[in-house]
Formats: structure tokens, sequence, C-alpha cells
């Protein structure tokens, strides 16, 4: 019997070969699984990189992207400014004196100012105002006398023993600027301005028991652009950063639209006379600040300034070209300087 089971057992041979392919099977098994469990590594690792990539990028708090300074500058304060005009005419003749336009100049009104400036990087944003106005009276006293009205067609009013005249004005100034960095302590700038000029003139005359009445009523809109330049002095000559020392020149063109009523009232009659006009008109406008850092962030700035329009209407020369016959003003323009000084705060954020 035991040679008989000898005889059935495989050979030494057959055994090994059964032995090397048992083994090549468990390596291959070995291999596929490590091959199966990389895979699932890989595909896991594409699906959290993709993942990744559609998730908002997030900034990180240490280093913000840079988008300029992000800054702020609020300015406002109060200013006084003087009214002169070019115009010199005589408006009344009344015994022996005249009452003229220049009359009524250097005369100082009080007003106010603002700026918000927006610090965008390499531009600035700039939008500032103003507003100014005043009240001037003048009289003119004595014997009766004639008061001759110098219009177009002079009205002579007899018998006048007294003449008061008042000439009220309000000046208002919006632009919007782009300011920008030229170097070496200088800022350009540009963008549109806005000015509207209000004037209204009544002068009464007594004559016994005849009162004479006269206006003048004159609004003048001013839409154009201007483009100018800053020069900080301070930080040129490198002065201390606590002080403030700057000039400011610009200039622009604009359109000029005026629209005049000058009626004339005695309480037995009425005459009027009226026009709109256009044209064009021209902008010098100039400034120098002078100040100190009071606080961190706070400047106490005073400044003067001086603004001057050629191509503007008068309420005075409307008065003196009024045409009661045809109900027409037959006049042109003036050259306007107003100039005066300012006190204003200016706080940085």
């Amino acid at each position: 019997m035991a040679k008989q089971f000898a005889r059935c057992q495989p050979g030494l041979p057959v055994r090994l070969l059964f032995s090397i392919a048992a083994r090549f099977k468990h390596h291959c098994r070995e291999v596929k699984y490590m091959f199966m469990d990389k895979a699932k590594l890989t595909a896991g690792f594409l699906f959290w990189s993709f993942s990744c990539s559609l998730a908002p990028a997030q900034e990180s708090p240490a280093s913000p992207a840079p988008v300029g300074n992000g800054g702020m500058q609020i300015q406002f304060g109060a200013l006084t400014m003087s009214r002169n005009s070019s115009d010199s005419g005589v408006i009344f003749g009344y015994g022996g004196n005249a009452l003229r336009s220049d009359d009524f100049n250097d005369r100082w009104a009080p007003g106010f100012e603002g700026t918000i400036v927006l610090d965008g990087g390499p531009y600035d944003l700039e939008l500032h105002g103003f507003w100014f106005g005043s009240d001037t009276a003048q009289s003119l006293g004595g014997p009766a006398s004639n008061a001759v009205l110098n219009t177009f067609l002079p009205l002579t009013l007899p018998g006048v023993t007294n003449l008061d005249a008042e000439l009220r004005y309000e000046v208002r100034s919006l632009e919007a600027n782009v300011r920008a960095d030229a170097g070496i302590g200088i800022e350009m700038f540009t963008g549109p301005r806005f000015f509207q000029i209000e004037e209204n003139f009544v002068a009464a005359l007594d004559a016994g028991a005849s009162r004479y009445i006269v206006n003048s009523k004159s609004e003048v809109n001013l839409f154009g652009a201007q483009i100018g330049a800053k020069v900080d002095w301070a930080e040129l000559l490198g002065a201390p950063a606590a002080l403030v020392l700057e000039t400011e020149l610009a200039g622009g063109l604009f359109r000029s639209m005026s629209d005049s009523q000058v009626p004339f009232s005695s309480g037995v009659v009425a005459l009027q006379a009226s026009g709109k006009d256009s044209g064009l008109a021209v902008m010098v406008a100039a400034g120098l600040d002078v100040g100190v850092r009071v606080a961190p962030g706070l400047d106490i700035v005073a400044g003067y300034d001086l603004l001057w329009l050629r191509g503007v209407t008068t309420a005075l020369e409307q008065l003196q070209g009024a045409n009661y016959l045809s109900g027409t003003i037959n006049a042109g323009s003036s050259d306007m300087l107003y100039h005066g000084a300012s006190l204003k705060a200016v706080l940085k954020f």
C-alpha cells in the first residue's frame, strides 16, 4: 500500500511548478490590492484638489491686497470774499452826484466751504463746493433834484429827495476732480465745475408823495471743465510733516447762460425789460494754504483765494442797458474778481 501511495504522488518538478504558481498568484493579488489602494488615494487627492480650486480664495489677514491707501479727507470751514466788477458805469445821476457800479465793490461777504477727498490709489476723487453772499447798501440824499436813470433810453425822475439802493448777491460753486500725484510734491487735477451767480439790485427813490422803484435781477449759470495743479511746498522743500504749505492754480472754459429782469414802477406806470443770453466764459483760480497739524489726523489751515471770471452778466450792467420801449436789454458782460480768506479744519482718516 505504501508503495502504491508513493507511486501516486507527483514528482519534484511538478511540486516546484505548483509552488511557483501559488506564489505568483499571491504576488498578483498583493499587487492588485496595492494598485487599488493607490488608485483610491490618487482619486481622492484629485477630488480634493478640484474642490479646493472651486472654493473662493481667501486673503491672508496679514497681507491684504494693495489697493491704495483707502483713506479719506474731510475739509470744512468759513470764508469771507469780496466782489469786484470791471463795470464802472453810472447807474443814477442825482443832484450833481452819481451812483456808479463800482460803488458796490470791495464789500466782504461771509460764506462756507467743504471738501471730501477719497484716496483711490494712483488717483484721488475730490468733491468741493462753496457759497458766499452779501447785502451792500448805498444812499444819496440832499435837496430835491432830478434823478436820471441811465438806461438805454434814460428816464428822468423829477423832484427826488432821497435815493436808497441795495445790491444782494450770492455765488455758488461745485466741482468734482480726479487728482493724480505727479511726483516731487506736485499733484495734477481735472474735472467738471459749475458756478451760479445771482444778483438783485433794488433802488427806491422818494420824490414828494411819489416813490419810484427800480429793480434789476440777473442769474448766471456757468458749466464747464477745469485743469490745474497743486504744489505741496512742505514736501518739496523737506519741511516738517506737521507743516502745511500748499499753492494751487487752475484754469477753465465755461458755457455761460444768463437770465435778466429789469422792472420799473412809479405807482402809476410799470415798465419791464428782460433778456436771455449765452456765451463763453473763462475762469482762473488760485489759492494759498498755510497750516499746522494740531493732532494726529487733524490740521488747521488758513487760506487766501482768488477767483477771476471773464464773461459774466451782472445786475448793474443789465440795468444800464435796459430798453423799456422794446422791453429788451442791450448790455454786455463784465470781468468779475472775487478774493478773500478762509479758515478750515482738515480731518484725515
